[in-house]
């Protein structure tokens, strides 16, 4: 057992990936989680040049920049981060560090899908929030318009979009989802991580479109309506009681296949070789 894991060797290792991750991907996550600040900045500087006085962005305009900033921030992160593993000399002496490869797979979902996005979250929406309350032109902060008036934290739909709000719950899960996607592409390919992994989502999803699709025109309909309504319910089931059936559902489907995604990570992690 302690040849697989150690705490103090487990915390050791930690301590040195972000250290290492900071070095080299650090000021690049910086810029992207102030980007409330830089937006707004500019904002400001272009509005005083054309004189049209003290200018703040547009609510949809912060809305917009959030969900490109943390589209980069999903791309970047995993190469940058854990694109090096494939490398001859850096993967090479990486493989040479006194862990175990669970503490180095475990380290790497704690640093993605825990610490990353909550150092992200809380530097993002933290500084606007500020500017929304140091500006009242600023507008409602952007927490706020994502998650709805009510602030609930936990909102347990797979929906995605609920009226004015989106879950957060359901963001978090995308954003696990598409982190640890990219971080298996990350430590299987070793050149153009990124463009590959996409070509491999691409490829994967129009298989399994036709599967779905060939599976649907060569089966009677009325066996699926038979199917769907013994295990979500049939009309005698409250609407509630199936939307409660379907997040379950989803959420199972979500979840296990982000631990397929850490699986693969793992075994990738462990047979590696130079």
């Amino acid at each position: 057992m302690n040849n697989v894991f150690n705490f103090s060797r487990f915390g050791k290792y930690l301590t040195y990936d972000l250290r290492r991750i900071r070095s080299q991907y650090g000021l690049s996550f910086l810029i992207m989680a102030l980007m409330p600040v830089v937006l707004y900045v500019i904002t400001i500087i272009f509005g005083l040049l054309n004189m049209k006085g003290w200018s703040t962005p547009a609510a949809n305009t912060r809305l917009v920049e959030f969900f490109i900033v943390t589209g980069a921030l999903l791309l970047s992160f995993p190469p940058s981060a854990y694109g090096f593993i494939t490398e001859k000399k850096a993967g090479s002496s990486w493989l040479m560090i006194p862990a175990s490869g669970f503490e180095k797979f475990l380290s790497l979902v704690l640093v993605s899908i825990v610490l990353m996005p909550l150092a992200y979250a809380v530097l993002y929406f933290g500084s606007d929030w500020i500017l929304s309350v140091a500006d009242k032109a600023y507008g409602v902060s952007l927490f706020t318009k994502l998650f709805g008036e009510d602030m609930k934290i936990i909102n347990v739909s797979t929906s995605g979009i609920q009226g004015t709000g989106v879950g957060l719950y359901s963001l978090y899960v995308g954003f696990v989802t598409t982190v640890m996607t990219f971080i298996l592409g990350s430590v299987i390919f070793r050149k153009s991580k990124v463009v590959k992994t996409i070509l491999c989502i691409i490829a994967l999803s129009l298989v399994f479109t036709l599967i779905v699709s060939f599976i649907a025109t060569h089966t009677d309909p009325e066996w699926w309506r038979a199917r769907f309504e013994s295990l979500f319910g049939s009309e005698t089931i409250s609407p509630d009681t199936v939307i409660r059936r379907v997040k379950i559902f989803a959420n199972v489907v979500s979840w296990g296949f982000i631990c397929l995604l850490g699986l693969g990570t793992f075994l990738r992690i462990k047979k590696i070789k130079h």
